[in-house]
């Protein structure tokens, strides 16, 4: 088999689908894709959230949590007004 076939093989491989996880090992650790996509691998680690981080954004108790909570009510509240057909 040629280089050349062996290329084109691993690009079909690529574009064949599959689950994202797999493709994105591809991405990662295949030079050829890196030149063709234009794609550099990160080297760094993603900063994570600590469990105290998640609690204190993640919770339904949360300023952000509630904050949006009483928007989709004032929504909710406004379309009702607007449907019943009893406003002055």
């Amino acid at each position: 088999m040629s280089p050349w076939s062996t290329h084109v093989a691993q690009i079909q491989d690529f574009l064949t689908p599959r689950p994202y996880a797999i493709r994105q090992a591809h991405l990662q650790h295949n030079p050829l894709l890196h030149d063709v996509f234009g794609f550099s691998p990160r080297t760094e680690r993603p900063e994570r959230l600590t469990a105290a981080e998640k609690r204190l954004t993640r919770s339904c108790h949360s300023a952000e949590a509630r904050a949006r909570a009483a928007s989709r009510q004032y929504s909710r509240d406004a379309k009702a007004y607007l449907t019943t057909g009893y406003h002055d």
